[in-house]
Parts: structure tokens; C-alpha cells; sequence
């Protein structure tokens, strides 16, 4: 075999400079997508490589539709001999509400990798988090609800920079209501564990804005 067509069959090494892959499914086509759309424009995760997508609006789809993505993903660096094709994280972002097929969406993406940031009741309960505290058992009807009364005209697409700037109260709220559930796949009544997701973005987007100053002063 000539020897540059073997060094073209070798796979190539993921590239320093390349940006990380991060694939977000949303089970809601107009809240959670808008909110990631615009999230993905702050700080440094705008050095990231972030595609946000919405599939069916139950869990089990949206996990199925990002395993079809992975799969896809992967046969295609398999065929460039290019690991570079790979997803490198993928999340779902999905509600408990009353959706009969969630255990199984939990195992399913599990079984390959797939993070979940999963709201019970819905995702507006990220949205009123940074509002006000919520600890009782709250209903997705009545999440909305609250939403109403703390963003007028509030009708499912939240004003982005308005949660901004109160973005880590959110966490700090999430966060201790996550403590109460930990352990659990299924989180109970009320929790939200979008800031993970949210986290991720910001830790990753630190750690590429790192390496890129690095690579800055190395060629120095």
C-alpha cells in the first residue's frame, strides 16, 4: 500500500484547536429551544460548537432522536476516518409532567451516554427560579401560571437577558433543591436540573477559552 494512502486511512487525532461538539435535543420547540439559542451567545460558551434541536415533545422521542443523531455522528467519522465528526457531549433536556415513557427514556440514554437535564413538572420552573423560591409541589399548569405573573405577557418565549442577570440566583436555588433528590434518576416535586446543563456549557466554554490563551502564548 502506497505510504500516503495509509497515513489517509489512519483515523485523525481529535485537533486542539477544534471547538467541543455539543448536541442539545429539547422535548420544547419554543421555550427550552430559545433559551439555549440565546444562552449559547453568553460568556465563553460561544467557543463551543453547540447545536440546539427539538424533537417530539415526550422524553423517549427526544432520547431516541439524539441516539439517531449519535449514531449518525459516529458511522460518519467512522466512513472520514475522522474522530473529529463525533459528538462530543449530547443532552436532552426533557419535563416529567405526566409522561408515561420517562423511565424508559432515563435508561435508554443511560445505557449510551446521553445526559439528561430533566424538569419535574416542566422547564418553566428553571424560569420562575430566578424569580422567586419554589419548595411546594407545583404543577406544571400553575408553573406557567406563576411565570405569567413575574414576566408580563409571558406566552412561552422567556426575555433572555431578564433571567440573565439573575442567573445565578437560579442555580443557587436549583442546586438546593437538587439536594433533596439526589441519587434519584427521576427527580421529585419540584426540581430542575437544567443548571447542570447550564453549568457544563459555562465549564467547558472556561476550559476552551484557556486552552485558546495558551495556544496564544506558547507561540509567543
Amino acid at each position: 500500500m502506497p505510504r500516503s494512502l495509509a497515513r489517509s486511512l489512519k483515523r485523525r487525532p481529535p485537533k486542539l484547536s477544534s471547538r467541543p461538539s455539543i448536541l442539545i435535543v429539547c422535548e420544547g420547540e419554543k421555550t427550552e429551544y430559545h433559551y439555549f439559542r440565546d444562552f449559547r451567545s453568553k460568556e465563553h460558551a460561544r467557543l463551543l460548537e453547540i447545536d440546539i434541536v427539538h424533537s417530539d415533545s415526550d422524553p423517549l422521542s427526544v432520547v431516541n432522536f439524539a441516539l439517531q443523531r449519535k449514531t449518525e455522528a459516529d458511522e460518519r467519522a467512522v466512513r472520514m476516518h475522522d474522530d473529529n465528526e463525533r459528538i462530543d457531549e449530547i443532552w436532552c433536556v426533557v419535563d416529567v409532567d405526566d409522561h408515561a415513557g420517562l423511565d424508559r427514556a432515563i435508561q435508554a440514554a443511560s445505557n449510551d451516554g446521553i445526559k439528561l437535564a430533566i424538569s419535574n413538572p416542566c422547564f418553566e420552573l428553571w424560569v420562575l427560579l430566578h424569580f422567586r423560591e419554589q419548595n411546594a409541589l407545583l404543577r406544571a399548569k400553575a408553573a406557567k401560571s406563576a411565570c405569567r405573573k413575574d414576566i408580563p405577557g409571558y406566552d412561552g418565549q422567556v426575555p433572555f437577558e431578564r433571567l440573565w442577570e439573575k442567573y445565578q440566583l437560579a442555580v443557587h436555588r436549583a442546586t438546593n433543591l437538587d439536594k433533596k433528590h439526589q441519587g434519584k434518576p427521576k427527580p421529585g416535586n419540584p426540581c430542575t436540573r437544567v443548571y447542570l446543563l447550564t453549568e457544563r456549557l459555562r465549564e467547558l466554554g472556561r476550559s476552551q477559552a484557556l486552552r485558546k490563551q495558551l495556544q496564544i502564548t506558547g507561540r509567543r
